[in-house]
């Protein structure tokens, strides 16, 4: 039979996926040929359609050669599902690779073919997320044919202890006992088997494998969510993000207006206590400057008494001089008032009127209103 490749490449991409595809069928055809759209001629193509009941038994036996593999690995299965049954625990290891060369030889080769077309990038995507599905599957496979294996031996282990108690003559007389020592031979089997480097390799194998496949999951999803308009990781992860930055930024102006609240209400206070400090001051201003008044009339009124009265001293005939061997001491007379002292001393002479030291008592008291005025002012 013959078999002809027509491709049309622009950039060459095309052409190494006909060459490719040209190989695959020359390996189970035994011959095939390939050629460009502009050098087939219409006549040749309907020479070599002729004969399509010969491309469809070609059909039959490759789909034949596909599934046969797979049957044959279904027998194979039964023989491993037997041995596991047996307490051979490497025999789910074997069911396991057995199905995944299976898959790699028939179904696998598909996989890895190139991608062409306009969804090339979203087919390499889905391929290499599909062979991380199957690496994680394998490494699953592995893990769990390790916890098989430590149920074994902690059956074994558990059979052995039942064995001892027997040859001592002790028996376990209830379900809980039973319980116990089985919960204490599985945890030092698992304790034992944990600590190995083996099982470790395997564990972290799995871990590796999911993650990876989380990955390309993800991405996938991303594609998907994106195609029918619906919100991807990415975009609800900002969402939460800026709710966070939202959050941060409420709680700190929170207690920014916290602090300047009780700025105000400190200001307030003392914006009362002034007002009120003001009232007072203002109250005793007011005092004073009734008492500087009243002062000020009393100063007056004693201003003209004085006048009246040096002018009366004038109109007396004057007395005679007595000698200063002669003049007697006069006592000291003091006068305080509330903003100060003033004392006056002076020598008369016995006999002299009062009317003469008058003046001098006048002006003393007005000096004593005159400073009681400039202190209010200073207050």
């Amino acid at each position: 039979m013959k078999t002809l490749i027509i491709y049309f490449s622009q950039t060459g991409f095309t052409r190494k996926v006909a060459e490719q595809i040209r190989d695959g069928v020359a390996e189970v055809a035994g011959h095939c040929d390939i050629k460009t759209l502009t050098d087939v001629k219409p006549e040749s193509l309907a020479a070599m359609s002729g004969n399509v009941s010969e491309l469809w038994k070609l059909f039959l036996g490759q789909a034949k050669s596909l599934s046969a593999p797979w049957a044959g690995s279904l027998g194979q299965a039964q023989g491993h599902r037997g041995d596991a049954m047996a307490g051979d625990h490497r025999a789910a290891i074997r069911m396991t690779n057995l199905f995944t060369d299976t898959f790699e030889s028939t179904l696998g080769k598909f996989v890895g073919a190139p991608t062409i077309g306009y969804s090339r990038e979203y087919q390499e995507k889905l391929t290499k997320t599909f062979e991380a599905w199957v690496d994680m599957k394998k490494a699953e496979a592995a893990f769990n044919t390790e916890l098989t294996a430590i149920g074994f031996r902690a059956m074994q282990a558990l059979i052995g202890r039942l064995k001892e108690i027997a040859g001592k003559g002790e028996k376990i007389e209830s379900s809980r006992k039973l319980l116990d020592l089985w919960v204490e031979v599985a945890e030092k089997t698992y304790f034992e088997a944990a600590s190995t480097e083996a099982f470790a390799q395997t564990q972290a194998d799995l871990v590796n494998a999911s993650m990876h496949h989380r990955v390309h999951e993800r991405t996938l999803l991303e594609i998907f969510y994106k195609a029918v308009h619906l919100p991807t990781r990415r975009e609800i992860d900002d969402a939460y993000k800026h709710m966070h930055d939202l959050r941060s930024q409420v709680k700190k102006l929170t207690k920014k207006a916290a602090t300047l609240q009780a700025e105000v209400a400190s200001l307030n206070e003392f914006r009362r206590d002034a007002l009120a400090a003001a009232q007072t001051t203002a109250k005793t201003a007011a005092a004073l400057q009734a008492e500087v008044a009243s002062l000020q009339e009393f100063r007056k009124d004693t201003l003209a008494a004085s006048r009246r009265a040096v002018k009366a001293a004038a109109k007396v005939p004057a007395k005679k001089t007595i000698p200063a061997a002669e003049k007697k001491p006069v006592a000291k007379t003091t006068a305080t008032g509330n903003e100060g002292a003033t004392t006056m001393t002076a020598a008369m002479p016995a006999g002299t009127s009062p009317a003469n030291e008058l003046p001098v008592a006048l002006e003393a008291a007005s000096r004593k209103s005159t400073g009681l005025r400039a202190k209010t002012k200073e207050g």
